[in-house]
């Protein structure tokens, strides 16, 4: 079996490089190109190093919301040994993401148009967040979401702030905070 395609290789000091494996993880790899650890999870785009040689890539979570399999953005800080320090879920802190950002998601967009109670041919899915309804182009047969992932967010970039002048003025733009893009609400 051939390795997922690798994205995105950095090399560390001492000649040990990280790469993001598409679909696959993240793994370290030796001078010798041996593994010297591999994480099963679906990093992409970015992996932003800080100072205290730790860092921060992005990983996905599929939940079930509204309905629908969703795709949702998890940020992930790690240590160069492969251990996690800390975990950020996007799922887990949505109605707080979204409360502070000044959009929303194209998926809500297109649900809250699809899912009025007037509209015709929709079932009722009792799993689905506020007890809403699912288009009937988006159900299979037994009233259950198709097989698609829609993906939340789409987040893209991933850094970590250092010092700069508007950090001294706005508190989000503070050394250590992160910066990332959300394509699919429009907002960084």
């Amino acid at each position: 079996e051939n390795p997922a395609p690798s994205l995105l290789p950095v090399m560390l000091a001492g000649g040990d490089i990280l790469v993001i494996q598409k679909f696959s993880g993240l793994s370290r790899l030796d001078w010798n190109s041996n593994i010297v650890w591999h994480k099963r999870m679906v990093p992409h785009h970015d992996i932003s190093f800080l100072s205290d040689s730790t860092f921060y890539v992005f990983d996905a979570e599929i939940k079930r919301y509204r309905g629908l399999m969703v795709k949702f953005p998890i940020i992930v800080h790690m240590r160069l040994d492969g251990s996690v320090i800390d975990v950020w879920s996007a799922f887990e802190n949505l109605d707080d993401t979204m409360a502070n950002l000044d959009a929303r998601s194209s998926l809500d967009t297109i649900l809250e148009d699809a899912i009025r109670p007037e509209a015709k041919g929709l079932k009722k899915r009792s799993g689905a967040k506020g007890g809403r309804r699912l288009p009937q182009e988006l159900q299979d047969e037994d009233g259950n979401a198709k097989g698609t992932i829609y993906d939340y967010f789409h987040a893209n970039t991933l850094t970590v702030l250092k010092e700069n002048p508007l950090g001294d003025h706005d508190e989000r733009f503070r050394p250590g905070n992160i910066l990332t893009c959300f394509r699919n609400i429009n907002q960084v």
